[in-house]
Order: C-alpha cells, then structure tokens, then sequence
C-alpha cells in the first residue's frame, strides 16, 4: 500500500517565456538549468518554513554558441568544472564562474557523454555523487574520466588538469542511445540491446537485450550499481554488467529516466513520477507531475519539464514510519527505521517495538507461525503472547478461553496450516495493539 515519502514542490514555472527546459542539474543550493535557446539560467534555493525561496542569481544568455539548446549539464564539483552539449559538441565551462574554458572539437557529431570520477587506484571503488568515495578526497587521489558517443563510435578522455587528453576511439556496431562508465570498461545501449565495451582492447560482450520497445535506459546509481532498462523493467547490474539481485523493479509505463534516493528508486514515467523501495520494489507513491523528463540529483533532488521544475523533498523518515504502522506495513517501517540517525539504544528499541506490533498482528490474524518465529526472535514466550491476546482481545466475556485451550488452539492451527488455509484465517481480528509491546515486556495496560 503506498504512502507519502516525498513532498513536491514547484520551484520554478515558466509559462509563457520563450524557451523552455532542455536540461537540469543541482549544486548544493543552486538549481541550474539549460534552456532550448542556449541560455544557463542559475536559481539558488533554500526552504522557508515549509516552502522554498528561490532567486534567480545568474542568467547566461550567451553560455552555448548560436543558441543552440544545451542536451546535457553535468556538475564535476571536485574539479571545478561544469560540462554541457549543445550543437554536436562537448564545451567545457568554469564552474565558479560559469564561463567557457574551451570546447572539445573533437568531440564534434557528439550525441552524449557520460563522465565519471574515479578512484585512482581503485576503479572499482563506488564514486556516483551521492556516495561516500570522493569525500576527502586529493584532487591527485581522483580521475576524470569522460566517453563521448558520435553516430558509431566511442571517444574517450583523461582530464590532465588543463584539458581532456583523448585516449582511446572505439568503433561501433550501430549507434549508441545510452552509455555509462563501468570501471574500466563502458556500458552502451543500442537499439536492440545492450553491450559491454571494455576500454582498451575494445572487445564487445552482450549483456541483454533492451525489450520489445527497443529504447534503452541507464542510470547510474549508488552502491556501484546500473538500473538498465528492459520495457516497463528496470535491472540492476554491477560493474561487471551482471545482474546483481533476483530482481527487477517493474514500473507501470517504461522509465524515461531513474533516480535513487535512498531506500527509494525514483521513475520519471510518461504520464507520472512512480517512487518503489529499492529492496521489496513496492509502490510507494506516485506523484502527478505533467510532462515531466528530466532528473538531478546531490544535495536535492529535482524532476522537470519543458516548463517546470520540482523539488522533491523526503518526508521524514519517522513521519513516514508512523504512516506505516497506521497501514500496517512493518516491514516497510523496519526498512527505514534502520535509517533513522538515533543512538544505538533509541534504534534497538524502536526496531524492537516495530517487530512486536508486527508478530502480535500476526497472531491476531491467526499467522501464527509466522508470528511465533517473530516472537521466538524477540525471545518472547509463547504463554506470554497467549497471555496479552486474552487481556486485549474483545471476546465477549460469556465465553471465555482459558490459556490452555488458547495454546492448544495454536498447535491445532499451525499444523493445520500446514496442509491448508482456512479461509476464516485471512480475516484479522478487530485487536487493540496499543500497549502491545509493553504488555509483553511484562507491564499491564492501564484499566
């Protein structure tokens, strides 16, 4: 069942200016966006009581060459440097000044590129912007690493610290539609599948195919890990292009674009925005956000379209945990209850009386298997269980259930379940589970 995780709110709205949104990215505060005209227009936002002030603090009329619209802009904060694609070329931009150092000619007939900071001397070490890896890092600890994709080929490139020194071309068997940096190696989609390329020798292996609608989708996400997109599918594969859970998380259109903001997977879908756990791939909550197309992600998070932007901000995960258990999905609330930044005390608590309500639910509705082994896991007894379900259940008092028949009942039950389920068993009792987990850490509800 799905609940609020996120609160959206529009922080930029442009209905009759001509030009619209091309491309977004995020720095810290400060939301930059690339228009159809070439402009860089750079709004600082901060929350206000529940809201978002937002300025326009930079306008870059002339930032691409003849107005062309600006496809991409990606944020390399450790390097100072911002990047962007407009009219088939990679330019090359100050990021504290937002002016143009130099553009790559030949990255000319660019289509896309993908960047990526790496680890020096661990390739595989997990560098997305949202992880740990590049925190504290020496400029000298670090390589950027840039992949240009041309009609069929791949371009790559080495930042020397003044410019990209070109490294390898590799040719192409059709042309690309998505790439990413895996290691030292590359991820490409192509219309009918998917390829991995390794850099130096340039061999191709086929990872899978890309589905019916033959348009693939990768995004890279933390942990090390890719989401490719296989029709209305999203797969996570590790660095090696191997698929790395059981998994798939299934949307209910085909992804334009995936996000993750942890313990949630973002979609941007054609008609809505769809957010999932990225463990039980549940439905969390879809949010109604017209024409949206595009995603960034750092500090913030933001989903835009041609004319709007949003910012999606996370409900807090205690807030979201009180939802949960109103809707009784206690798994979900464990999830994020192992996320909450308490001490270790306060946590172990929380966990323990999330479980309790869990399993004494459980026991209400005659899961009693189930129930037992939670309880047998919290090393609360069987007779102590019994025990609280006779003080708070609403049995009427002219027939009562002695604790003996109680437990009998149970064992009756659970090798009865075994061969079958009754159907009387999916109906939960109307319990009271206020108190439950006091009530069996030996402490009596109040009369």
């Amino acid at each position: 069942m799905a609940h609020r995780a996120f609160e959206y709110h529009s922080v930029v709205e442009w209905s009759k200016l001509p030009f619209q949104i091309e491309s977004i990215d995020t720095w810290g505060s400060l939301l930059l966006i690339g228009t159809s005209k070439g402009q860089l227009l750079v709004y600082e936002i901060q929350p206000s009581g529940g809201r978002f002030d937002v300025v326009l603090k930079d306008t870059k009329k002339q930032f691409c060459a003849e107005k062309r619209p600006i496809q991409q802009l990606t944020v390399i904060e450790e390097f100072g440097l911002l990047l962007s694609l407009s009219n088939g070329l990679v330019n090359v931009h100050d990021l504290a000044t937002l002016t143009l150092r130099f553009r790559i000619e030949s990255s000319a007939g660019c289509k896309m590129y993908a960047a990526d900071v790496q680890v020096r001397d661990d390739l595989e070490a997990d560098t997305h912007r949202c992880s740990d890896a590049r925190v504290g890092k020496r400029i000298s600890e670090l390589r950027l690493r840039l992949c240009v994709a041309t009609k069929r080929r791949l371009v790559t490139y080495t930042w020397s610290g003044a410019d990209f020194q070109k490294n390898k071309e590799l040719a192409l068997p059709d042309s690309a539609k998505t790439v990413q940096w895996c290691g030292g190696s590359l991820c490409v989609g192509f219309k009918k599948e998917y390829n991995k390329i390794a850099e130096q020798s340039g061999s191709i292996a086929e990872v899978f195919k890309t589905g019916n609608n033959q348009e693939p989708t990768s995004n890279r996400i933390p942990g090390n890990e890719i989401l490719l997109g296989k029709d209305n599918l999203s797969i996570y594969v590790g660095l090696d292009c191997r698929p790395t859970r059981k998994y798939a998380i299934s949307w209910s259109d085909t992804p334009l674009v995936v996000g993750m903001a942890n313990p949630f997977v973002v979609a941007v879908l054609p008609k809505t925005v769809e957010v999932r756990t990225s463990e039980s791939v549940a439905l969390v909550q879809t949010m109604e956000l017209p024409r949206a197309r595009f995603f960034a992600q750092n500090e913030s998070v933001y989903v835009a379209s041609p004319t709007t932007c949003w910012r999606l901000e996370m409900v807090p995960f205690e807030d979201q945990i009180r939802e949960l258990l109103e809707l009784e999905e206690f798994e979900e609330a464990l999830v994020l209850a192992e996320l909450i930044e308490e001490s270790a005390e306060h946590k172990a608590e929380r966990i323990f009386e999330i479980k309790t309500d869990y399993a004494y639910t459980q026991f209400a509705c005659k899961h009693f298997d189930r129930a037992l082994r939670t309880f047998s896991e919290l090393d609360i007894d069987p007779p102590q269980v019994c025990n609280v379900f006779l003080l708070t259940s609403p049995r009427p008092p002219s027939h009562p259930i002695g604790l003996g028949t109680l437990m009998h009942n149970v064992v009756v039950v659970m090798a009865d379940d075994a061969h079958r389920q009754r159907p009387h068993e999916t109906q939960c009792s109307t319990v009271t589970k206020t108190g439950t987990s006091k009530l069996l850490t030996g402490q009596h509800p109040p009369t």
